[in-house]
């Protein structure tokens, strides 16, 4: 590994340069989904056949929704929604420590991939970064 200042700093700078044309590419690339997914959205709407058959699913989504509210009213559903949302908070939390475990694991061992004794499972470390546009003033 060089350690020369001058070597470093040409590595940096590089490296933001990709990290700016990464996201500058990102940007118009949402912006392009954005633009394909009205026009989308305009052939669907000028259809009147596709109109009606959207508000009958509209319809259809509020009677499932207002019976499914009507079945679950009572202390058995009430009851297991609550043990539903327990088990998602804990599960959001559990990922959360694996995640921070992780990060230690690859800082210390510079490794990103280890293999669980559990079923063989095997777990690939990949971090991702999402900058928001307005984040982007710290590279530039």
């Amino acid at each position: 590994m060089d350690n020369n200042p001058i070597v470093i700093e040409t590595k940096i700078v590089n490296e933001q340069s990709q990290i700016r044309n990464l996201a500058a590419r990102i940007q118009e690339t949402k912006n392009g989904i954005k633009n394909l997914r009205e026009m989308q959205e305009n052939i669907l709407t000028a259809d009147s056949a596709y109109n009606e058959i959207d508000e009958q699913a509209k319809t259809a989504n509020r009677d499932k929704k207002f019976m499914k509210t009507k079945l679950l009213d009572n202390p058995t559903g009430l009851n297991l929604i609550t043990r539903m949302e327990d088990a998602k908070l804990e599960l959001k939390e559990l990922n959360e420590s694996l995640s921070t475990v992780l990060e230690v694991y690859v800082a210390k061992t510079g490794s990103v991939h280890i293999k669980s004794e559990i079923g063989g499972t095997e777990i690939d470390i990949v971090k991702k970064f999402v900058i928001k546009p307005s984040q982007l003033k710290l590279f530039c």
